[in-house]
């Protein structure tokens, strides 16, 4: 549901996409280094996580018809095709983003808790201790997620890339982006709320 239904992507498009993305990610990582330098150790790591996760996102079609309804999951792979898109455009971008400095010491890792946390919200219709919604109705619920989950995915995105600079810029990035989604939804349940939703 990250995706609206009017504008979702045919599968096989997102395939192809990911494909060149896999290939653009080997491309640049291979090339990211000078030839003096050997690749750092989680490179090839790297490479093979992403082309395992793209590997499972070709299998992941059967595995989740067999457990939610068809409608739900074509919104499903549609949601994971778009964050490993997502993820994949930054390193190929930014070839160094998911060195060890990056993730841990800079805490570019809050991107892929975004991440994951984005994909399980749009797809809640009850309250959680991670929504932000008030008490309202489950529509307002529904939808509150649904664009709190959008919004995260882009900070997470964005967090990723921040700590390629430095952990100062990740916190600042970081707590300024949720303060903002939280201000945003808060906003939004209001505005719902008042429409009797």
């Amino acid at each position: 549901m990250l995706i609206p239904a009017k504008i979702q992507f045919n599968l096989i498009f997102w395939k192809v996409l990911n494909f060149g993305l896999l290939l653009l990610i080997y491309w640049t990582q291979i090339t990211a280094y000078t030839p003096r330098v050997l690749l750092p150790n989680n490179t090839l790591i790297l490479m093979i996580s992403f082309t395992i996760g793209y590997g499972i996102l070709l299998v992941s079609p059967a595995l989740i018809k067999r457990l939610v309804q068809p409608s739900t999951s074509r919104s499903i792979q549609q949601d994971l095709n778009l964050i490993f898109a997502g993820y994949a455009l930054i390193l190929v971008f930014f070839p160094t983003t998911y060195t060890q400095p990056n993730l841990i010491s800079h805490y570019g890792v809050l991107g892929f808790f975004l991440a994951l946390i984005s994909l399980s919200l749009s797809y809640l219709t009850q309250p959680t201790a991670i929504s932000i919604s008030q008490p309202n109705s489950a529509p307002n619920w529904r939808s509150t997620n649904l664009l709190e989950a959008r919004l995260l995915v882009p900070l997470g995105l964005v967090i990723m890339v921040a700590a390629t600079s430095s952990s100062r810029l990740t916190w600042i990035v970081s707590v300024g982006g949720i303060s903002i989604v939280t201000l945003i939804t808060r906003l939004y349940s209001n505005y719902l709320a008042k429409q009797d939703l």
